[in-house]
C-alpha cells in the first residue's frame, strides 16, 4: 500500500513538472509568433515602401525621358545633318555681322544692331510694350520672330502671325536637322524657334520673346550670337497690381504667375546670361532706357 501511495506522489510531481515544461515550451511559441509576426508585418511595410519608391522612381523616369527625348535624338544626329545645321550657323553670323570691318570704302553698322534680341521677363514686366513700341518707331529696322508649335491653332489664331503651326513629324524633323535654336516640351505640345527666324531680314534686328529656360539653351548651345535683355518691374507687388489691372485672371491665375516670376527672376539672375536688366517702372523712362541699350 506504502508503495503504491508513493508511485502515485511521483507520476503526480512528474506530471506537474510535465505541465511546467508544457507552459513554458507554450509561452515560448507564443513569443516566437509574436515576433515572427512582428517581423513579417515589418517585413511587409518595407516592400510597400520599397514598391512605392519603385514605382515612383519609375514614373518619374518615364516623364523625364518622354521631356527630353527629342534632346537625346539632338545628341545621336549624323554627322551630315551636325554639319548643315553648322554650315547654317555660319551664314547667319557671318550676315548678322554685316560688312568686314576691314573694309573702308563703307561705313559698317555696330555689329550688335544685327544680332537678334531677346527679351526675358515675367508675364506683366512689359516685353510685349517695349515690342510694339519698337516695331511702330522702327519698322525698317525690327522684326518680331513667330515660335513655331506642334498644337492646334484655337479660334482666331493666325498661322504665320501668332505661330507657325506645324506637324508633329515635321517639326521632330528640323529638330533633329539642328534648326531650333531653342525649343520645349509643354503638354504634350512643342514649341521652339526656328533658326530661320533669325536668319531672315538680315538688315534687321529679330526680336525673340522667350523665357529664362529658352534663353539658357541658346546661349549654352551657341548656335547665334545674341543680345540678352531681361525686364522686370520695380517689385513683385507692382507686378500683381499689373496682372490685377488686367482683369482677365482670376486670382488664384495671378497668385501662380507672381510665384512663376519670383522664381524666373531668380534664375534669370543666377544665370549670369543677361549684361543688362532693365527694371520696369515708369513706362517712358523704361521705353527710353530700352532704346538706348538696344541702340
Amino acid at each position: 500500500m506504502d508503495a503504491t501511495v508513493s508511485q502515485t506522489r511521483d507520476l503526480d510531481v512528474r506530471l506537474r513538472e510535465l505541465e511546467r515544461q508544457e507552459s513554458q515550451l507554450f509561452s515560448k511559441l507564443q513569443n516566437t509568433q509574436k515576433m515572427a509576426s512582428g517581423e513579417i508585418q515589418r517585413l511587409k511595410n518595407v516592400r510597400q515602401q520599397a514598391s512605392e519608391q519603385a514605382n515612383s522612381f519609375a514614373l518619374t523616369l518615364s516623364q523625364t525621358l518622354n521631356s527630353n527625348r527629342r534632346n537625346h535624338d539632338r545628341m545621336n544626329l549624323s554627322t551630315s545633318h551636325l554639319a548643315v545645321s553648322q554650315r547654317l550657323d555660319d551664314t547667319f553670323i557671318s550676315r548678322a555681322r554685316g560688312p568686314s570691318t576691314n573694309r573702308t570704302t563703307h561705313a559698317s553698322p555696330s555689329p550688335r544692331k544685327y544680332k537678334p534680341l531677346i527679351l526675358v521677363g515675367p508675364s506683366g514686366a512689359g516685353k510685349s510694350t517695349l515690342v510694339k513700341h519698337l516695331l511702330a518707331l522702327h519698322p525698317d529696322k525690327y522684326v518680331f520672330s513667330v515660335s513655331s508649335t506642334t498644337r492646334a491653332p484655337r479660334p482666331g489664331e493666325v498661322d504665320g502671325e501668332h505661330y507657325h503651326f506645324t506637324s508633329f513629324d515635321e517639326f521632330q524633323a528640323d529638330l533633329k536637322k539642328g534648326l531650333f535654336l531653342e525649343h520645349q516640351e509643354v503638354h504634350g505640345n512643342f514649341y521652339g524657334t526656328h533658326l530661320s527666324q533669325v536668319q531672315r531680314s538680315p538688315g534687321k534686328v529679330v526680336i525673340l520673346d522667350i523665357d529664362v529656360k529658352g534663353a539658357l539653351q541658346i546661349h549654352l548651345e551657341a548656335k547665334v550670337a545674341c543680345n540678352y535683355l531681361f525686364i522686370k518691374t520695380a517689385s513683385l507687388e507692382e507686378l500683381r497690381a499689373r496682372l490685377v489691372a488686367r482683369g482677365t485672371e482670376t486670382s488664384e491665375a495671378v497668385d501662380k504667375r507672381v510665384g512663376n516670376a519670383q522664381k524666373e527672376v531668380e534664375a534669370a539672375e543666377a544665370s549670369g546670361v543677361f549684361p543688362r536688366v532693365l527694371i520696369n517702372d515708369t513706362e517712358d523712362r523704361f521705353l527710353k532706357e530700352a532704346g538706348q541699350y538696344i541702340e
